[in-house]
């Protein structure tokens, strides 16, 4: 076709990335049904409170760590320092939110 005088074709497209690529683990017994409130910043939580972000729901650690989970880059899959949020939160499974 006429696309080849427009576009020059380096190589195909490595789908290998795609399993490298964060994705919720959608294992039917981690489903929770319907999502936890949203997280907020600046919240006060505790160890066990449980948040969601984009239908993943996470779980307050323990003290001393609960202490970070309300702060700004310490919500969950905030990149602002790195993986540091991990220290706050886990994920413990997904759910399913319910728009109007």
């Amino acid at each position: 076709g006429y696309w080849k005088h427009a576009w020059i074709k380096k190589e195909n497209c490595d789908r290998s990335l795609d399993k490298i690529i964060d994705t919720p683990d959608r294992d039917p017994s981690k489903n929770l049904g319907n999502c936890p409130e949203e997280i907020r910043v600046g919240n006060y939580y505790e160890e066990g409170d449980r948040v969601s972000k984009d239908e993943i729901v996470y779980e307050c650690r323990a003290w001393p760590y609960s202490g970070f989970c309300g702060e700004v880059g310490y919500e969950p899959q905030s990149k602002v320092y790195g993986d540091a949020w991990k220290q706050a939160w886990m994920e413990v499974g997904w759910c399913t939110s319910y728009y109007s």
